[in-house]
């Protein structure tokens, strides 16, 4: 065969003839490739990045097909190619610009991620029915006046310890928050608030809500961000610290933003693989 050969040896003194089989020295298997971490393997409730969608539709990538729109030309933010480590990102005007997708559920325990940066006094970045739904829902506001709002039952169910500090800032930066029974908000990796002593809630079981999720404005109506967004991850589940490390691993790497994780993080240096 193809990975052996036989040779003859003929012993002159009895004329007898032997056969011996000898095989090549065996090789170590080459190591599969390594493949890049995705989100995917988290199943996002909403996943959108630079890589799909118009001005007027941010294409979903989690595979639940609920698209970000806004039909009306002047409120489309515009895509600004190569704006960040060579990657497109959404610019908001903090006039007009805004998108919505139609009503999902989402599970009061949730994660999410922006990749953004604010240019001017920053409004809302994220919504999930806090207005539209004031009974539950949560917003991201940068560095508005409550910088972030969690809702539950009628009631403000967590909201930030330091809700004057500039969270997102104007440079590009990972942010994230977590809740579950209070929340947990981050800047690159690093813990930046927890819920204030007003806002610390109890317990909640981990029913869903379901409402419209808005990009770059309050209700798609008012509260308008000034700045980028390039990408925005939502789960719904509170995801654990190795799961947090990874999509921060993931998102610091993509967008060229290593140096503003902390020494210590996991994926400081390498991205994560699979």
């Amino acid at each position: 065969g193809p990975d052996s050969y036989k040779t003859l040896l003929l012993a002159r003194s009895d004329k007898v003839v032997q056969t011996v089989t000898v095989s090549p020295t065996p090789t170590a298997p080459e190591p599969p490739p390594s493949t890049p971490w995705s989100p995917i393997l988290l199943s996002p409730a909403f996943w959108v990045n630079e890589s799909a969608g118009t001005a007027g539709s941010w294409t979903d990538l989690s595979n639940n097909v609920r698209h970000a729109v806004q039909a009306t030309t002047n409120r489309q933010p515009a895509i600004i190619s190569a704006a960040q480590n060579g990657l497109a990102v959404r610019r908001f005007d903090g006039s007009n610009d805004g998108l919505q997708t139609a009503a999902f559920p989402l599970n009061t325990q949730f994660t999410v991620f922006l990749m953004a940066k604010s240019t001017t006094g920053t409004k809302f970045l994220l919504e999930h029915g806090a207005n539209s739904n004031t009974s539950d829902g949560f917003f991201f506001a940068g560095t508005y006046a409550n910088a972030w709002n969690v809702r539950r039952s009628g009631a403000i169910h967590a909201g930030p310890s330091n809700s004057g500090t500039d969270w997102s800032g104007t440079n590009y930066a990972v942010l994230g928050m977590t809740y579950t029974t209070n929340g947990n908000l981050y800047k690159d990796g690093v813990f930046v608030a927890g819920s204030d002593a007003t806002h610390t809630g109890t317990t909640r079981s981990n029913s869903s809500i379901s409402a419209t999720l808005n990009i770059g404005t309050r209700n798609n109506s008012s509260n308008f961000f000034n700045g980028d967004i390039g990408e925005i991850l939502v789960f719904s589940s509170a995801l654990n610290t190795t799961e947090i490390d990874l999509v921060n691993g993931y998102l610091h790497h993509k967008w060229g933003l290593t140096a503003n994780l902390p020494s210590g993080h996991p994926y400081k240096i390498n991205p994560p693989l699979v």
